[in-house]
C-alpha cells in the first residue's frame, strides 16, 4: 500500500504542474509548446501515456499510447469532465495491465474589471478589486502503470523474507554457541563427578 500510495502521490504532484505549465500551450494550441512539456516524461519508467484536449476533446499533444479500452475511457473522461477537481483511478489496458490514470482540467484565471473601480481600488477596499474567475480550456490525462510498484513491492517482500532467513540463522547459530558454552562445563563436571 506505500509503494502505491507514493505512485499516486506522484502522479497527482505531476498532473498538477503539467496542468499549471499547459495553459499557455492550450490557450493557442501549440502542440510545439505542449510536445516540449510532455517531453521529459518518455524518461519516468511507471508513466505510460500523456494526453492535452482542448475543451471541445480535440488531442493537441500525447506521449505514448492509451491502451485501455473505449469503454472504460470513456466512462473515466465523463467523469473527469463532469468535476472540476482532479479524477483518478484504476483501470485494465488491453494487455491486461493494471493502470493508474489521472485527468485534470487545465485551467486560466481571468480577471474582470469593472470601469466605475478602475484605478481607486488600489489598497482601499478589497470588495472592490477585480474578482478572478477560473475557465476550463481543456484536459490533461496521464496514465501510469502500476507494473513498477507491484515490482518494487516483491522486492521488497523478497529482501524482507531474506533477511528474516538470515536473523534465523544468525540466532540458531548463536543459540548453539552459547549452550555449548554453558554445558560443557556442566558436562564436564558431571564426568568428573563421576
Amino acid at each position: 500500500n506505500g509503494f502505491r500510495r507514493e505512485l499516486e502521490s506522484n502522479g497527482e504532484t505531476m498532473i498538477k504542474i503539467l496542468a499549471i505549465n499547459a495553459e499557455s500551450g492550450v490557450l493557442f494550441e501549440s502542440p510545439y509548446e505542449l510536445d516540449a512539456l510532455l517531453g521529459p516524461l518518455r524518461h519516468f519508467g511507471s508513466v505510460e501515456y500523456c494526453l492535452i484536449k482542448n475543451l471541445e476533446g480535440t488531442d493537441i499533444s500525447s506521449v505514448g499510447q492509451c491502451l485501455v479500452g473505449d469503454q472504460a475511457t470513456s466512462k473515466f473522461r465523463e467523469r473527469g469532465r463532469a468535476t472540476t477537481a482532479l479524477v483518478t483511478d484504476y483501470l485494465v489496458d488491453t494487455l491486461g495491465r493494471e493502470m493508474f490514470v489521472l485527468m485534470s482540467p487545465i485551467t486560466t484565471e481571468k480577471k474582470v474589471l469593472h470601469r466605475e473601480t478602475l484605478g481607486i481600488t488600489g489598497g482601499v477596499d478589497q470588495s472592490l478589486t477585480a474578482s478572478t474567475v477560473f475557465e476550463t480550456i481543456g484536459w490533461i490525462e496521464l496514465g501510469m502503470t502500476v507494473e513498477t510498484v507491484d515490482q518494487a513491492t516483491s522486492d521488497a517482500t523478497n529482501a524482507a523474507i531474506m533477511l528474516a532467513l538470515l536473523v534465523l540463522i544468525v540466532t540458531v547459530f548463536v543459540v548453539i554457541v552459547i549452550v555449548n558454552a554453558v554445558v560443557r562445563p556442566i558436562t564436564t563436571l558431571v564426568n568428573a563427578t563421576d
